[in-house]
């Protein structure tokens, strides 16, 4: 009896490179080209800046959660591997922020600005997204390593 996959077929990471691409040559044409951060308009730079994310984070999903030309076991424990680094990256921030801010607020219980810099960071590291983002990385640099291993040895 053959497995169930949840992963999407190959089709979708293709679609989310592309997607990537898109979105990184509007950022570099952003920031190097035009010299500004205002690609849309001020009134509407709350969503368009909103849809550039959800574009980012769908690529980094379908890129994440897309199959390989070929899907063998090796590939399936690298995801697995990748999946517990992301885990305890994940934890190991969460816990040594919530010891900071405990140890801190206690030494400093006035530090006004500093947890408002604090939390910005706390907000990004507990983010879902974040988790996401360091998962795709993360198994992307252990399977082009591979690959790149792998490729060493046949010559």
């Amino acid at each position: 009896m053959q497995k169930k996959s949840y992963l999407l077929p190959h089709k979708y990471q293709i679609l989310g490179w592309c997607l990537f691409g898109v979105i990184f040559v509007l950022f570099a044409l952003e920031t190097l080209v035009w010299n500004t951060w205002e690609l849309i308009p001020q009134k509407y730079s709350k969503h368009g800046t909103m849809l550039l994310y959800l574009l980012a984070f769908g690529s980094a999903f379908l890129v994440a959660f897309s199959q390989e030309k070929q899907e063998d076991e090796f590939i399936s424990a690298l995801r697995r591997k990748s999946v517990m680094i992301t885990a305890c990256v994940m934890f190991f921030t969460m816990i040594a922020y919530g010891l900071l801010y405990a140890i801190w607020s206690s030494v400093h219980p006035t530090a006004g600005n500093f947890w408002r810099y604090f939390f910005i960071v706390w907000r990004f590291t507990g983010n879902i997204i974040f988790a996401l983002m360091l998962y795709a990385v993360l198994f992307r640099i252990k399977y082009w390593r591979y690959k790149w291993e792998s490729g060493k040895d046949e010559e």
